[in-house]
């Protein structure tokens, strides 16, 4: 994970997180291997899925929520955090 802030003026600044793949991939595959485990879909048996089936009905939401979780604890990582106050609720850019 690699936090950068950009001061905009005093007020103000810009904080970029970028997230490495490293830093949720194996949640992903962990979360996503349960979903295997119990998921409930016509035409096969329960704790039979495919993996690949899970990860094109879940992938993309499990991978966001991990995301959002990653990216407020890489918030409390920025050197003076608790001196600059409150931050506005992140928004969060896929950067493909």
């Amino acid at each position: 994970m690699n936090i950068t802030r950009e001061n905009i003026d005093t007020l103000n600044a810009v904080v970029k997180i970028d997230i490495a793949k490293a830093d949720y991939s194996e949640n992903v595959e962990k979360i996503l291997t349960d979903y295997r485990k119990t998921a409930n879909i016509p035409g096969f048996r329960k704790g039979q899925v495919p993996m690949g089936l899970v990860k094109k009905q879940y992938g993309k939401k499990v991978l966001a929520d991990e995301v959002n979780k990653i990216t407020p604890r890489g918030s409390w990582k920025i050197p003076n955090r608790r001196k600059t106050g409150c931050f506005r609720k992140s928004v969060t850019k896929s950067a493909r």
